[in-house]
């Protein structure tokens, strides 16, 4: 009896002590990723004081005059404008563009928003990318396992040529965030076409299975009780190769 109540003692002290170190583990954390506290805080942009809009521009836009920052401005409005217009086409009436995207890191402010209603937005709808044209735009390097080899290749080889989409190091502007978490990652931008190029020339090299799930006009919902990945394609072969020859 002595012996279990001691065990049981011994469990409890376990279970409490791995409690209060996952719990100082994470003050530890919080507090390093706390700039303000670790006193390594930066705030360049320095809102409120005097001239913060011209260092805005000049720190985000590399706008050095005030031209530049005029015209940047005006860019970043008509961007931003048509950002906020695509998401409430996108939620109310559908895709209005597969190809646009916020060419900037940063957003204007609200003061540099006026005159909204002078802004033109017209979307050119374009055609959506293929599943592994997208996975291409989104995955790190880390993720390459999740891609037909060939296509894993393009985001691994140093020799690929569109490897400079994926750096394996980068920028992250922290400038005037409180936490590291806040920060904002300064990954380069897809060039749609450059992508393309040299996926299209991987079609080829998928297997017939995968040439299922790479087709983009193939889109239908099947819930199965017990999934058979081989009964499956067999059910599909029959119904789709012809179309795919």
């Amino acid at each position: 009896m002595d012996v279990t109540k001691n065990s049981l003692a011994d469990i409890n002290d376990i279970l409490r002590n791995t409690k209060e170190l996952k719990e100082k583990l994470k003050e530890n954390l919080w507090n390093k990723s706390d700039f303000l506290k670790n006193g390594t805080i930066r705030d360049q942009v320095r809102l409120g004081v005097a001239g913060w809009k011209k260092r805005y521009y000049k720190l985000k836009f590399a706008a050095e005059t005030d031209w530049d920052s005029e015209i940047t401005r005006n860019e970043i409005v008509q961007k931003y404008t048509e950002g906020l217009l695509w998401v409430l086409l996108y939620y109310f009436s559908g895709v209005p563009s597969w190809a646009w995207y916020y060419p900037y890191y940063y957003a204007p402010f609200s003061s540099g928003m006026k005159g909204l209603s002078q802004v033109s937005v017209k979307f050119q709808k374009g055609q959506p990318f293929k599943p592994f044209d997208q996975l291409m735009s989104a995955l790190p390097p880390r993720s390459a396992h999740a891609l037909p080899k060939p296509y894993a290749k393009l985001i691994t080889d140093a020799d690929s040529q569109i490897i400079d989409f994926y750096p394996t190091d980068l920028e992250i502007d922290t400038d005037g965030k409180r936490h590291a978490w806040q920060g904002i990652c300064k990954l380069p931008f897809i060039d749609e076409e450059r992508l393309l190029s040299e996926t299209l020339r991987l079609e080829k090299e998928v297997t017939v299975r995968l040439h299922f799930i790479y087709r983009t006009r193939f889109m239908s919902l099947y819930i199965l009780y017990a999934f058979n990945e081989t009964a499956f394609y067999n059910i599909l072969s029959r119904k789709k190769l012809k179309e795919m020859k």
